[in-house]
């Protein structure tokens, strides 16, 4: 069974997590990606998950990656997405023009 988690709004665009163990907060969303930040004692960690639509304008969803890991500060993070590309780094045979870009 998966816990309900309780966020409480801190600022109009911070939540913070009260009932994990290690506490985590929205530090921006955008139109495709969202990046969360998780703390563990005195290191800080960004994940920044998006989607990417067949038909979404690529290069606008590569821009606003590039400008949530621009805004980190230097903080380790991981980018995890479907971004509907094919690239032989996956196994495909043939690469797309998204699997050239990312």
């Amino acid at each position: 069974m998966l816990e309900k988690l309780a966020f409480k709004k801190r600022e109009s665009r911070h939540y913070n997590s009260s009932n994990m163990l290690h506490p985590s907060c929205v530090i921006s969303k955008g139109k495709h990606s969202m990046a969360i930040k998780i703390k563990k004692t005195s290191k800080a960690f960004t994940n920044i998950s998006s989607y990417s639509s067949p038909y979404a304008n690529f290069r606008e969803i590569l821009e606003e990656l590039t400008d949530l890991t621009t805004n980190i500060n230097g903080e380790e993070y991981l980018i995890g997405g479907d971004f509907n590309a094919r690239t032989q780094r996956w196994g495909y045979r043939d690469e797309d023009s998204r699997g050239k870009q990312l």
